[in-house]
Parts: C-alpha cells; structure tokens; sequence
C-alpha cells in the first residue's frame, strides 16, 4: 500500500493530486455528495408534490377503476374545462380518495381489517382529511347519528331538491334538513353500472366547503 502523500506539490503529476485529494477529502465528499443528493430530493419533491384540493372517501363500496377516474381525474378535467389558466393549476392538484374503507363488515372484510378503517376514517375526519363520501345507506344512517353530515339544502339546486327520492334525510326529526344525495339517474355515476344504492354526503367540519360544493355540482 502506497504511503498517502503528506504535503501538496504543485511538481506532482495528475495522479498525485487525485491521490492527495482522495487520502485527505474523501470524507468531506462522501458528506457533500450525500447531502447534495438529499437536498436535490426535496427540491423535486417540492416541485412535483400535487396540492390536495379535496379529500373524498368510498366506503363500504367496492371501487373499480372507471368509478375512481370519474371520483378524482374527470372532477378536475369538468373543473378545468375551457380555461387555460385553470388548466396549469389542476396539473399540480390531486382530488385525494380514501379505498378499501368499510365502516361494517361486509363479506370481503375480516374484523380487523373494519376496526382498522374505522380508525382510519375517525382519524381523518378529526385531522378535517375528509370532505366528501360515497358510500352505502347504511354508513350514511351511522355518519347522520353522529351528526358528521353537512346540511345540503341550501348546496343542491331546486330542481334536485324537488326530486324527492334524490334526498336522503336521515329520521323526522331531521326531515327539514338534507344530509344526502342518493346516486339516482340524474347523476354522472350512472348507478345502474352499480350492484348497490350508493349516496353522497358532506363532512360536517370539511373546511372545503366551496370545493366540496361544487364537487356534489358536478355529480349532479
């Protein structure tokens, strides 16, 4: 092993300089290229991050491919259409949707796997990362109960209000209020493609309202 070179001498030749640098600076280097290449990480990281616009969740509803398309990407695309500017800011949004979520048992889901998405979802909706759901009757009646529905009256245009199997109310103590949209025909979500009666509803304490507005627009 050769001895590492112990002062700089502008006599030597190329391959003494290397070597004097890699005895003496190889550490420092190790350390400069290691933090380059984590600082240049979060700088892309940063460029490509997508803010998210709205926070949806299918819960105790199988999804499939053409549903999350019409949940997330074709919101934004309806939402962009015809304006340029828009075009460049939905580039960098994301319409984010929880799945896989069940709230009940149902035959694709083992007790722990529940328990475990009904911490989930309470996680969200305390954390306000949940604004929107698309779900089952059942998990719309148990969101009502515990009064983690938004009142859509003055949301939803009169000619849905008019439709009265459209609505969803939750008991007569509430009949005056509007907690839920059923997914009928006159919906984009076409619920004759579905095997169950699906409903959208509106967290109470989304601080989206205006996006959550006009994401229930847009299904109807």
């Amino acid at each position: 092993m050769s001895k590492p070179l112990s002062k700089w001498s502008k006599d030597w030749s190329s391959k003494q300089k290397l070597q004097y640098i890699w005895d003496y600076y190889k550490l420092p280097l190790f350390a400069a290229v290691i933090l380059l290449y984590v600082l240049g990480s979060l700088f892309y990281g940063r460029l490509t991050r997508k803010e998210i616009v709205l926070y949806t969740a299918l819960i105790n509803v199988e999804p499939s491919s053409a549903l999350v398309q019409q949940l997330t990407d074709h919101y934004l695309a309806d939402e962009i259409s015809g304006d340029s500017a828009a075009t460049s800011r939905a580039s960098r949004q994301e319409v984010y949707l929880y799945q896989n979520l069940f709230l009940s048992a149902a035959d694709n889901a083992d007790p722990q796997y529940t328990a475990a998405s009904r911490m989930k979802i309470l996680a969200a909706i305390d954390a306000e990362e949940l604004d929107v759901i698309v779900t089952s009757r059942e998990v719309m009646d148990a969101f009502a109960e515990k009064e983690y529905l938004y009142d859509l009256t003055e949301l939803v245009d009169a000619d849905v209000r008019s439709n009265q199997s459209t609505l969803y109310r939750y008991d007569s103590a509430s009949s005056d209020r509007i907690l839920g949209l059923h997914i009928s025909e006159d919906s984009i979500l076409e619920p004759s493609r579905y095997d169950q009666d699906l409903y959208v509803g509106i967290l109470v304490n989304t601080p989206r309202i205006e996006q959550a507005s006009a994401y229930l627009k847009y299904l109807y």
